[in-house]
C-alpha cells in the first residue's frame, strides 16, 4: 500500500512543476477548499470547482510555478483510511502559506479530501 507521504511529496512535486493533469489526479471527487487568495466566499466543493479556481492558481504561477517548500510537515494518522498533514512555507510575496491537507485511502491510492489554505503576511 503506498505511503500517505508518498501521495504528499507526489502533490507537492506536481504543483511546483504546474503539471496539472497530475495534480487533479492527486485530488478525491469529493474534494473540498478553503481558499486564501479566492474570490469565492465560501468552500470550495467538488473536484471540478477546485480544479477551476487551480486552473486560475497555475495560471499565476507560470511559467515558474509556486516554489513551494515545505517546513515544519507533521503527519497525523487519523484512522486506518485517513491522515492530516500541515505544514508551513515561504511564499515569494514574503508572506507564510500555513496548509492543512486531508488525505483519504480511496481504492489503494492515497487521495486529497480537503485542503484548508491560509497565509500570514509578512513582518514589517
Amino acid at each position: 500500500m503506498p505511503d500517505v507521504e508518498a501521495a504528499f511529496e507526489a502533490f507537492i512535486a506536481a504543483f511546483n512543476a504546474l503539471d496539472f493533469e497530475r495534480f487533479s489526479r492527486c485530488l478525491s471527487t469529493e474534494v473540498s477548499l478553503f481558499a486564501p487568495d479566492s474570490d469565492a466566499p465560501s468552500l470550495i466543493e467538488g473536484a471540478a470547482a477546485v480544479e477551476r479556481h487551480f486552473r486560475a492558481v497555475f495560471r499565476d504561477s507560470a511559467p515558474d510555478g509556486p516554489g513551494i517548500r515545505p517546513v515544519g510537515v507533521r503527519v497525523r494518522p487519523l484512522d486506518e483510511r485517513a491522515s492530516l498533514i500541515t505544514f508551513e512555507f515561504a511564499r515569494r510575496q514574503g508572506s507564510t502559506g500555513r496548509r492543512s491537507i486531508v488525505f483519504r485511502l480511496e481504492d489503494g491510492e492515497w487521495k486529497i479530501l480537503h485542503i484548508h489554505a491560509s497565509n500570514i503576511p509578512a513582518e514589517e
